[in-house]
């Protein structure tokens, strides 16, 4: 799995060891289909999980990028229900200004788990830091399109945004099928999408939300190749 730091069209940035490929998995496959390079960043050991070690989550967690196609994988190691805010929006931040991501997908604001709440306060301070010229003079990163996934069914709100992952609902469950010891919590997230799939005539569907409004691309889209 290459884990050297390059650039990178889509990244998102999870808590847990399980959180992209539950909120985004058919995201990064449609977005890897399409030709973009896509990676994962997780935060937290997950040593606070339903069961399973750090190094037995960690290894679940490398074989779901190997199913999704990850171009790179960031593991920080914060310990699970821990996060130190300063560190890890420095950290995110130096990844950021390094991976020079289009598109940042990461945790919605209203889950119930506190690390996800976090995160995306985590993440949306990253982001400003990596912009301001006083730090990184012309490294600094533009403004970049940012989604929110939710991991919570019953907090979810209406989505800004549903993408049809019909075509790649096998391969996510094969990724979530990867976390073994996190069964009782994976087992249920296509029907979740089957349900937004089912509001738009479509067999599943991951839902999105927006911090901002977004900007589409010429070509009416989210994403245009870099």
């Amino acid at each position: 799995m290459p884990s050297s730091i390059e650039r990178i069209d889509v990244l998102v940035i999870g808590a847990h060891p399980d959180d992209a490929e539950i909120g985004a998995g058919g995201f990064l496959l449609a977005a890897k289909n399409r030709g973009y390079r896509t990676g994962i960043v997780c935060i937290s050991d997950g040593s606070a999980g339903a069961s399973g070690d750090v190094s037995q989550r960690k290894r679940e967690a490398e074989n779901a990028a190997f199913v999704l196609k990850i171009d790179a994988l960031h593991f920080l190691g914060m310990e699970d229900l821990h996060i130190p805010f300063e560190r890890t929006a420095e950290l995110i931040e130096k990844l950021l200004v390094e991976m020079r991501p289009g598109l940042i997908l990461t945790h919605s604001p209203d889950d119930w788990h506190p690390d996800h709440r976090l995160v995306w306060q985590i993440v949306d301070a990253a982001w400003a830091l990596a912009n301001r010229r006083s730090r990184h003079g012309e490294d600094r990163i533009e403004r970049p399109r940012m989604l929110q996934f939710s991991t919570d069914v019953l907090r979810a709100h209406k989505p800004a945004l549903l993408v049809d992952i019909s075509a790649f609902a096998e391969e996510k469950q094969k990724a979530l099928s990867c976390h073994a010891s996190q069964s009782e919590i994976v087992k249920n997230v296509l029907a979740f999408n089957a349900l937004w799939g089912a509001s738009i005539g479509a067999l599943y569907a991951e839902p999105f939300f927006t911090p901002e409004p977004l900007v589409l691309t010429s070509s009416l889209g989210l994403l245009e190749k870099l």
